[in-house]
């Protein structure tokens, strides 16, 4: 789980679940070697939430960015688009 302030968090092998929390989480958070099998999970921010997060990507590079609700920025390096399918 992220909290608040900047952070810079590496996938391990297998399935990981990156969790962000709506008041918890603030700042900007690095996920590095993220793949198919992780998961992202949005806790708080409300129905929307997914939607919301994918509707704010932007892709740089061979980095893809997400802003949450409470104004948190994730960026995913070497992923060039999430999907619903990586959130629960």
């Amino acid at each position: 789980m992220a909290g608040t302030g900047d952070a810079t968090i590496t996938s391990g092998l297998g399935a990981d679940v990156f969790r962000f929390v709506n008041t918890q989480a603030g700042g900007s958070d690095l996920i590095l070697n993220f793949d198919s099998s992780d998961k992202i999970q949005l806790t708080g921010y409300g129905k929307a939430a997914i939607a919301n997060a994918l509707a704010s990507q932007v892709t740089v590079g061979n980095s893809t960015s997400i802003t949450l609700a409470d104004n948190t920025k994730v960026t995913f390096s070497g992923v060039n688009s999430l999907t619903n399918t990586q959130f629960f």
